[in-house]
């Protein structure tokens, strides 16, 4: 058994319980028994055990917590009367994951959140359905608008694919809140036509320069005719996606025949130069139309994230991330936050947030917003919000932090820990590299 250096740390789980505290906890140092001591030892202080909430990361480790809880609660019944009270109710309490907390806060308030009396929730595979269905009609629309046309074109003239648009919109769809908040930011403008005076300039120039070469089958020569000839199909072309097509296909072109023999030239490294300004001309002109038609389309697709997920609220067909931002939002509704706030902060007196480096930043507001008795607090920063002291137990491990996928960002977890204060501890005794492991 390793030395216990950090028990001063552990002591103030089960003692501190009018403390706000941040318990950093690296792997292997039994943090789950600090939240079930918390756990218990707050129900032994007179909170009753439906009026707790402790938030894990994954419904495995939220069973186990409850697991957990309750047999140490057993433990203690014989000998304690608020724990035999505790075991009537505590399976009621929130031992759960952050999405299931949020579900709690909706299927408590779903007037307030704008939400129909019953919701149900879409599984991973209910979900990509829905979305596949609303993407075949919304690729159907935007094919036949008028004014989309000729971004799609270009678009595809480029190498891009419709699949691309529905990678694009899956992505957006995971952050639909973010794309909410921009959306309709920024008018874009038209799909500019390719204008190829600048390049005709620098084709001019590389002409003139291949006309001092000596000697006929120099390779760098073959590569400035090859480009000569590119130029004459680029003005050929019929419209701007065969254009942009070949602005595209210049790289490749360009590699004809070898780098050319310094003899062959009066000056080698200025036609070399003049090949390199050709071809990032070609490559700066694809780009700026790309731009323009990714700009154009995925304010399109911007907008078909954001009606979706009022379609899903309407419908009260929620995804696991609309569960967090319509919490989010009942909690700061200008009309109706003060109010649930209220009820929230009288319903779950004490939050235990675990896990707290791998999860949704939304989570942090959550529960601010939720442990304080600000009436203002909706229209702060949460970082700016006043927590009543003893109401929230954070833990987490900044040198565990993975999941970037799930929008969690170390930057929270040490903003959070900065700002909201009270008690910072760390276990740093570690119970799962022992000697016999090591061994």
């Amino acid at each position: 058994m390793p030395s216990m250096t950090d028990q001063a740390a552990r002591d103030a789980v089960r003692t501190g319980l009018g403390e706000t505290m941040f318990l950093e906890a690296g792997a292997g140092s039994g943090k789950t028994s600090c939240l079930v001591d918390r756990f218990v030892a707050l129900v032994e202080d007179g909170v009753e055990a439906d009026r707790i909430a402790a938030i894990t990361f994954t419904e495995k480790a939220a069973a186990e917590l409850a697991d957990r809880i309750r047999t140490e609660l057993e433990k203690r019944a014989p000998a304690s009367e608020r724990c035999t009270a505790a075991l009537a109710v505590v399976d009621r309490a929130a031992i759960c994951t952050l999405h299931a907390f949020a579900q709690r806060i909706l299927t408590a308030h779903p007037i307030e959140a704008g939400l129909p009396p019953r919701v149900t929730v879409l599984d991973e595979i209910a979900s990509q359905l829905a979305f596949e269905e609303r993407w075949e009609s919304f690729v159907d629309r935007i094919i036949e608008r008028d004014d989309l046309e000729r971004p799609l074109r270009l678009l595809l003239a480029s190498n891009a694919t419709i699949d691309h648009l529905h990678e694009a919109a899956t992505k957006l769809g995971q952050s639909w809140d973010l794309v909410a908040e921009r959306v309709g930011a920024v008018v874009p403008g038209e799909v500019p036509a390719l204008v190829l005076d600048d390049l005709d300039a620098d084709l001019a120039v590389l002409a003139t320069l291949a006309d001092g070469c000596t000697v006929d089958d120099d390779g760098l020569l073959v590569r400035c005719e090859a480009i000569a000839a590119w130029g004459e199909r680029l003005h050929a072309a019929p419209d701007d996606d065969a254009r942009l097509e070949l602005l595209r296909a210049l790289d490749r072109l360009s590699r004809a025949g070898t780098v050319g023999r310094k003899g062959s030239w009066p000056d080698k490294d200025a036609v070399t130069a003049a090949v390199d300004a050709v071809k990032a001309r070609a490559h700066r002109l694809a780009e700026q139309v790309q731009q323009a038609c990714l700009v154009r389309l995925t304010d399109e697709l911007a907008a078909f994230t954001v009606e979706a997920a009022r379609e899903r609220a309407a419908l009260g067909e929620l995804e696991f991330h609309d569960l967090l931002v319509l919490a989010r939002h009942v909690l700061r509704d200008p009309v109706h936050g003060v109010e649930v706030r209220a009820a929230l902060a009288h319903r779950y007196q004490r939050l235990l947030l675990d896990e707290f480096q791998d999860t949704d930043p939304i989570q942090v507001e959550l529960a601010v917003l939720i442990g304080s008795s600000d009436p203002d607090a909706a229209t702060k920063r949460w970082e700016d919000v006043a927590v009543e002291a003893g109401r929230l137990f954070f833990v987490g491990d900044p040198k565990q932090s993975i999941y970037r996928f799930r929008r969690a960002d170390i930057g929270v977890f040490l903003r959070a820990r900065d700002a909201v204060g009270g008690h910072l501890a760390q276990l740093t005794t570690n119970f799962r590299t022992v000697e016999p492991i090591l061994h």
